[in-house]
């Protein structure tokens, strides 16, 4: 059974209310304690950073705003009731295939129209992330985003938390500025522009089909 197939069957059963929900999640979920630090050093560096998530931002942003990070971008789902029941709201992106509610590689494709901005990192830890790190130049990656590029060959950088990502990442950039196309390839699995362009292009068509 797909994401897309499970999210709604998930909440057929699903008897808290928003608010209580929101709680709940509070209460539960704690970010990552590096993350706000990687966030600013983001900032500093002029690296956009947006957040895509199969999740829903009803439950993202209060998160968020506990750690004073609301200004963060966020593509994701949203949730609602209606007549009494729950109500998924997909993301606003046109889906490449059945498989997931937020289709991650569409929102990622028009959140990077211009390669010339930079290089696109991507950075994921599960299985709403396959498709989408295939039209990054450098992936980190933990959990089962990990095993699957293990499986699958996919060049990754495996990190643990956000404090890993920052300090591998900084050097990631360092030896793309100063290094040689070989020795970044080599060293951090960094895709090609060629590369990369012909994945997105055939992304783009799928897309446009």
């Amino acid at each position: 059974m797909s994401e897309r197939e499970a999210l709604p069957k998930m909440f057929e059963a699903f008897p808290v209310l928003p608010l209580q929900a929101k709680a709940e999640i509070l209460d539960a979920v704690r970010l990552d304690p590096s993350f706000g630090d990687f966030v600013e050093w983001a900032k500093s560096e002029d690296h956009e950073l947006t957040i895509l998530s199969g999740g829903f931002k009803s439950f993202i942003h209060p998160l968020l705003e506990r750690e004073g990070l609301q200004d963060l971008p966020v593509i994701a789902n949203d949730i609602s009731i209606a007549s009494g029941n729950w109500q998924i709201m997909r993301a606003p992106a046109k889906s490449l295939c059945d498989l997931c509610t937020h289709c991650k590689s569409s929102s990622l494709l028009e959140a990077t129209k211009d390669l010339s901005q930079g290089p696109i990192v991507y950075i994921g830890d599960g299985h709403t992330d396959f498709c989408p790190m295939q039209l990054a130049h450098l992936v980190f990656a933990k959990s089962s985003l990990r095993a699957h590029c293990k499986e699958s060959g996919k060049d990754f950088v495996s990190f643990e938390n956000f404090h890993d990502v920052q300090m591998q990442l900084s050097e990631a950039l360092t030896d793309l500025k100063f290094g040689t196309a070989i020795q970044i390839e080599s060293k951090w699995g960094f895709a090609s522009r060629d590369f990369l362009e012909q994945r997105r292009a055939a992304q783009i068509h799928r897309r446009a089909a």
